[in-house]
């Protein structure tokens, strides 16, 4: 040992002290740092079985087949949420044409001008019913005030 011909007055402390500075072992320095009465013999000891663990789990990892490492799930399959919906020929509910598209749908980005939200014909507006539908009993509404207008 190198140690042996250094003049130092507590070799063991000397050499823990090397020890936490240069290992490569974070592990092995936190344990040195946390428990600074441990013996040297007891740090290397433990240094050693980090080590040889080490290699033990490394040689484990290369023998074993990617495929085992994979998580298989069982039971439900998990779907898109658009998988499997669009029939061929279907109709798209946004402008009404053919769906699926070929690229981005030609409502995207448009007013609709019967409710003058965004993304969708008026042709295909479902709000349009409730808007026709309202002014339908707004015009009843009108008539029947106006019929009492007259009848006093």
């Amino acid at each position: 040992m190198l140690a042996k011909n250094c003049e130092f007055t507590d070799v063991s402390h000397e050499i823990k002290a090397q020890l936490i500075q240069s290992c490569s072992s974070t592990r092995l320095r936190r344990r040195a740092l946390r428990e600074p009465n441990d013996s040297l013999d007891n740090l290397l000891e433990y240094g050693r079985t980090l080590e040889l663990s080490e290699q033990q789990a490394a040689g484990m990892e290369q023998s074993v087949p990617a495929s085992v490492n994979a998580v298989h799930q069982t039971g439900r399959t998990v779907i898109s949420r658009h998988a499997g919906r669009a029939k061929p020929n279907a109709q798209c509910r946004n402008f009404g044409g053919k769906y699926p598209h070929d690229g981005e749908c030609p409502a995207k980005g448009k007013d609709c001008k019967a409710c003058g939200k965004l993304n969708h014909f008026a042709k295909q507006c479902m709000s349009k019913q409730r808007t026709q539908r309202r002014d339908n009993d707004t015009k009843h509404r009108d008539n029947s005030q106006l019929d009492q207008l007259h009848n006093a």
